[in-house]
């Protein structure tokens, strides 16, 4: 468990997010599975979010991730859209 730092503050945020598609239908599935993780990965890198652990099934997305205090989870799930 390591705190992180700025210049006034030290924060140790971490949120666990699940996001799934409207009625849980099954389309993370080939391509677009791959397509979905890179986008996660791509949206998260340049915000500054870190990936702690995250899982991609076929109809749900887990993800536990630390979020800078300057970003919050509404800006986070609002730019992967």
């Amino acid at each position: 468990m390591a705190y992180r730092s700025g210049c006034h503050t030290t924060f140790h945020h971490r949120y666990h997010l699940v996001w799934a598609p409207k009625y849980r239908y099954k389309v993370f599935i080939g391509d677009v599975r791959l397509r979905v993780r890179e986008i996660i990965k791509q949206v998260c890198n340049e915000m500054g979010v870190t990936i702690v652990n995250g899982a991609l099934s076929r109809d749900h997305v887990h993800m536990f991730v630390e979020i800078p205090p300057h970003v919050s989870v509404g800006d986070l799930y609002e730019e992967g859209q």
